[in-house]
């Protein structure tokens, strides 16, 4: 079995920054699921002006552009250094951006000025905001038993108090990713079906999308723990839902919602498809194309580019033409060496994957 069979099932497009993983089994990379990144802070208890601001921020992070989300940050931080609620939301983004960005004790720092901020307002959800942030901090230094409590607790001021349903989602879905870490298939299944709740209440097709998403990894993750056949079907069932969702609404989906539906739709047909191999392949390189030309136009990380060569690879082993699925591999590497940013743990595998070619 080649190493790089079944990661990209948890492809964590370089977002959630987890610790590095000492294992290369499927469970190990549960915790590394997509959507930290993905979706804006906003509550609706904001005032339309900051709204705006977080917007602007989240567009600047959406496409690595970290100065100006900073610069963006601090100007309101300046502008509402008496609000206590208002600073509370701020710092919390603000950790998160200095975790997307590796600056772990700005992280921290952050997160804990958010807290700080958060109680001195009296207000619940900008509490379970600033929860949201250190739960997040909590998981990237390997403290998942803290950022579960966290998360609960934030999550249940916000069940009694506010109907923010964006700060609910993101915490249900860190609630999500942490049990599945833990291999917890059921609590995985009951926290990802209330981000599906909670996204069709709130009329997100992103949420939703990335809620499909994340059962249909919770059904992989079952299917490697029962080997039932129909699980892994399941997965595709609801990874078909998203692609759908973007079919139908191709403004409301971002990229990188995308991008995880897209390389687990050609990871189903690598890994799973019981069709012939060559319509698995067809199926599966319609998907890796549509990766291509996202990457060709900017909106798609070299992560998720170098996993496409990492699937196409794996289908040259099937077809036992070493000599192809090198040339893959060594493609995945370089678009990983021209990028700066380029996931460790995802070179690693192209690398033991290409080892492998060579015994």
């Amino acid at each position: 079995n080649n190493v790089l069979s079944n990661f990209f099932i948890f492809l964590n497009l370089n977002l959630l920054k987890m610790p590095s993983i000492s294992s290369y089994k499927v469970e190990n990379f549960f915790s590394f699921l997509f959507l930290f990144f993905l979706l804006p802070i906003n509550g609706q208890s904001l005032n339309s002006s900051l709204k705006k601001k977080l917007d602007l921020a989240d567009q600047y992070r959406l496409k690595e552009h970290f100065f100006d989300a900073k610069k963006t940050l601090d100007s309101e931080i300046l502008k509402y250094k008496n609000q206590n609620f208002e600073l509370a939301y701020l710092y919390s983004y603000t950790s998160r951006l200095y975790l997307h960005e590796d600056s772990l004790v700005q992280a921290n720092r952050y997160a804990i000025k958010s807290v700080e901020c958060s109680q001195k307002s009296k207000n619940n959800l900008a509490i379970a905001v600033a929860l949201y942030a250190k739960a997040s901090y909590e998981v990237v230094v390997n403290s998942p038993d803290e950022a579960m409590k966290n998360a609960k607790k934030g999550l249940e001021l916000l069940e009694k108090s506010s109907n923010d349903l964006t700060t609910k989602y993101l915490l249900s879905y860190r609630l999500y990713g942490i049990y599945g870490g833990w291999n917890d298939v059921e609590k995985m299944q009951y926290y990802i079906r209330k981000c599906e709740e909670i996204s069709k209440k709130d009329q997100n097709n992103n949420f939703l999308a990335n809620a499909y998403n994340g059962i249909s990894s919770a059904f992989v993750v079952d299917f490697y723990k029962t080997k039932n056949k129909k699980s892994a079907d399941s997965s595709l069932v609801y990874l078909e839902k998203s692609y759908e969702l973007f079919k139908k609404n191709p403004t409301k989906i971002n990229d990188g919602t995308l991008s995880v539906t897209l390389i687990n739709l050609a990871n189903y047909y690598m890994e799973f498809s019981n069709l012939p191999l060559h319509e698995s392949k067809e199926k599966a390189f319609f998907y890796l194309n549509i990766l291509e030309t996202k990457f060709a136009q900017k909106k798609v990380s070299s992560d998720v580019m170098a996993s496409s060569m990492g699937i196409k690879s794996d289908f040259a082993m099937k077809e036992k033409n070493n000599t192809v699925a090198k040339d893959y591999l060594f493609q995945g590497i370089k678009i990983l060496d021209e990028d700066v940013k380029g996931n460790f743990e995802t070179r690693l595998l192209l690398y033991k994957s290409l080892e492998s070619l060579f015994e």
